[in-house]
């Protein structure tokens, strides 16, 4: 259906070959795009939530510039505008349900969506650091 269609197109979109990512980065409402994400991932549920949750690591992991890329990458993520990452608010405080439930036995979802979760965090924490910005990430 829809959803289907959209994750699509947001995962090429999302690509990362290099040739193609510095075409477009720079033409995707990227800030929009993760706000809504987060709120759609808070709504939907196993497989989709899985898939949203790939997209957002999808666009972490634009904003990490690993030394062996070229200039060109690094100047290109320079000028996008930087993730809100305290806008992940409502997915930790899901995440730290979903944890408190799986740990009183009620496991209405699957656990590879915690180990998804538990990623991203993971990530966005260590986007975070190479930021400078732990401190403005407040995650309750």
């Amino acid at each position: 259906g829809r959803f289907d269609t959209g994750y699509s197109i947001l995962r090429t979109l999302l690509c990362e070959e290099q040739a193609i990512c510095n075409q477009i980065y720079s033409q995707l409402p990227l800030s929009g795009l993760w706000s809504s994400l987060i709120c759609l991932a808070c709504q939907v549920t196993g497989k989709e939530r899985l898939k949203i949750l790939s997209l957002l690591m999808r666009l972490v992991h634009l904003f990490k510039t690993p030394a062996s890329q070229s200039t060109d990458y690094a100047a290109m993520v320079t000028g996008l505008e930087r993730l809100n990452l305290s806008a992940l608010n409502p997915l930790w405080q899901l995440y730290t349900k979903l944890i408190k439930d799986y740990e009183e036995k009620v496991k209405t979802y699957a656990p590879e969506i915690i180990r998804a979760m538990t990623e991203l965090f993971f990530v966005v924490e260590n986007l975070a650091e190479d930021w400078g910005i732990t401190q403005h990430v407040l995650i309750d």
